[in-house]
């Protein structure tokens, strides 16, 4: 660890140790206004350029999804992270014009493996969690063994995105033009990243050209990164079930620090919102929950996303949506679904709102619960109501209205509450 690292975590600790009781009992005050000095190579300063963001609608919320947002899910915005963004703003340009897309009305197929490309589209349109998202290996790279198939952009041909409006049938294809990338960038990946014979030389060669790419898919206009050719696809798409609207919150939660291997990351509320279209009140339990697993596992340190599994037993997508983004658990595999007997989307109850968080380099676990009297009128009735609305449609005129506003009630309960009064845990070590 070099010197610059040592202060900057000894910084971090010191601003922790003083706002950890108000961020766990208390209210919404932005003290951590100061923590975005704590690391000055975090996502929202890598950029550089400033690059337009993206307008997207989730039903009836018009989300603005800028590209320093789509980092704090993906943990760093590197040259193929960049490009895939900006692929996305020019394919919104040639199939919407000047209209406003939603984000139901998507489907990506790509030749570009790994993370990087994929988390731009997950997050801007979810085409990943509705389905509407398929990678195909470029054909000469299908005869390639072992991992330099499934996570390496190793030449020209892996750039390729094709995308596709569902309600027209219309596409885009788009693809890097092969003088964006400097010369012989793709055989120094391969020696640094695959073949591990790099010489100190090759390697200070890869971080120049590196670099150069991403300057040059920063700050070249669209037309001049990208080759595109337009059609239609035929047959019939199905479509996608998008999630029900919820009104937006004002942001007054304290957000949550946490490290995407160097990348100190600041990651509030509405950054969540924006990846799962809305600020429903699971989303803000799930929120919540995190941060009282950090303040009770971390105490006053800063954890790394990959230090968390998660057990949960609510099946609903709010609270997993905040799992995913804040902690990646579901890419890594590290999320767990256990739903209690006789339980599921449609028959919920008290007992599902429970989530065991597990500190995987020490074994230390916490399960923590939502508290039954959160809920206006009692969790029973709250979810019987919930039951008749959206899944029996027997509800009278006066029991939608009681279930809506008992709904708001409850978000307002859940952002203004401390969090002692929100959740019951308790704490063992594995």
């Amino acid at each position: 660890m070099d010197a610059r690292r040592v202060v900057r975590s000894i910084i971090a600790a010191v601003l922790m140790t003083a706002l950890i009781p108000m961020w766990t009992f208390a209210g919404a005050t932005d003290l951590f206004a100061q923590a975005g000095k704590v690391e000055r190579e975090t996502v929202a300063a890598e950029t550089g350029v400033k690059l337009s963001p993206i307008l997207i609608y989730d039903e009836d919320n018009l989300l603005k999804i800028s590209i320093e947002d789509v980092g704090k899910y993906h943990g760093d915005m590197c040259p193929n992270f960049i490009t895939a963004f900006r692929a996305t703003q020019l394919a919104i340009k040639k199939l919407w014009k000047n209209e406003i897309p939603k984000r139901g009305d998507f489907r990506i197929i790509t030749t570009n493996p790994g993370a990087c490309a994929k988390d731009v589209f997950e997050f801007i349109t979810r085409v990943v969690s509705t389905g509407d998202f398929m990678f195909e290996l470029p054909v000469w790279h299908q005869t390639v063994e072992g991992p330099l198939q499934h996570h390496a952009p190793i030449s020209p041909d892996c750039f390729r995105f094709t995308f596709i409006r569902k309600s027209t049938n219309d596409s885009v294809t788009i693809r890097v033009k092969e003088d964006v990338f400097p010369q012989g960038f793709f055989e120094l990946l391969k020696k640094l990243k695959f073949e591990k014979t790099a010489t100190p030389e090759q390697k200070r060669a890869f971080g120049k050209a590196a670099q150069e790419w991403k300057t040059r898919v920063k700050q070249w206009p669209l037309e001049k990164i990208f080759s595109i050719r337009e059609g239609q696809i035929k047959g019939r798409l199905v479509s996608v079930r998008v999630r029900a609207n919820v009104t937006d919150t004002e942001d007054k939660l304290l957000p949550i620090l946490i490290y995407d291997e160097e990348n100190l990351l600041k990651i509030s509320i509405a950054d969540v919102g924006k990846y799962h279209g809305d600020v429903c009140p699971c989303l803000i339990v799930g929120f919540r929950a995190t941060q009282l697993a950090i303040s009770q596992l971390w105490k006053d340190g800063i954890p790394q996303r990959e230090d968390f599994k998660i057990i949960s037993a609510f099946p609903g997508r709010g609270s997993q949506d905040a799992f995913e983004f804040i902690t990646r658990v579901k890419t890594r595999d590290d999320f767990t679904l256990q739903l209690p007997p006789e339980t599921d989307i449609a028959n919920i109850s008290k007992d599902n709102l429970v989530f065991t968080f597990i500190r995987k380099s020490t074994g230390e676990q916490i399960k923590i619960w939502l508290k039954e009297e959160v809920f206006p009128g009692g969790a029973e009735e709250f979810f019987k109501l919930r039951k008749k609305v959206k899944f029996e449609g027997t509800a009278t005129p006066e029991e939608k209205k009681a279930f809506k506003s008992a709904k708001q009630e409850l978000k307002k309960a859940l952002i203004n509450l401390p969090l002692d009064k929100l959740f019951g845990f308790e704490k063992k070590v594995d």
